[in-house]
């Protein structure tokens, strides 16, 4: 499509996940989680390694105690788990507009979509904390006519307020011209 086209009704305008840096804090505890199963090993295999500490207690306790194999499987565990909740938190939501609807789309295996013609829209809301406006990110929250909640929220998206001004423009061509609009 070049520039002096127009869309067309069903053809998207804007796709969109959650941003990875939405996962700000996962991500920056991956690195740290995944040191764990280094560390373990070479504490426990190489010589010379051992440092006098005081007698280990409560949790402590039963981690020195632990065998070399269960500790791996753990720490090894718990990058997989951070890993594969990074990845489902990303893939979890998809928001779309179109020519005739917003769209958002929730779920992997069970899914639930929902979506409002954008004649409907009565408002578009931005949100964003003080970490997300440093990151870039922000929560899109869209409301139909007659509902006094968000039909809509797309939490975590990358450039917001970009995706604002376009549900915003396209929603204000739609109730300028109803009869284009096609279901």
């Amino acid at each position: 499509m070049t520039e002096n086209q127009e869309p067309q009704a069903n053809e998207a305008i804007i796709e969109a996940r959650p941003a990875w840096r939405n996962q700000w804090m996962s991500l920056a505890l991956l690195p740290f989680v995944a040191a764990v199963p280094v560390w373990v090993t070479a504490w426990y295999t190489l010589p010379g390694l051992s440092l006098p500490l005081p007698p280990p207690q409560g949790l402590f306790s039963a981690l020195a105690s632990a065998s070399i194999p269960s500790l791996l499987i753990g720490s090894w565990g718990a990058l997989g788990f951070l890993s594969l909740r990074i990845l489902y938190l990303r893939h979890l939501d998809h928001f779309s507009l179109d020519g005739n609807r917003v769209a958002h789309r929730h779920g992997i295996v069970a899914r639930n979509q929902h979506s409002i013609r954008l004649a409907a829209i009565r408002s578009v809301e931005l949100k964003q904390s003080v970490m997300q406006r440093i990151l870039g990110v922000g929560d899109l929250l869209i409301y139909a006519a007659g509902s006094s909640e968000a039909e809509i929220a797309m939490k975590g998206l990358s450039r917001p307020q970009k995706a604002k001004e376009a549900v915003k423009v396209a929603s204000e061509e739609a109730s300028t011209h109803p009869a284009a609009e096609s279901d």
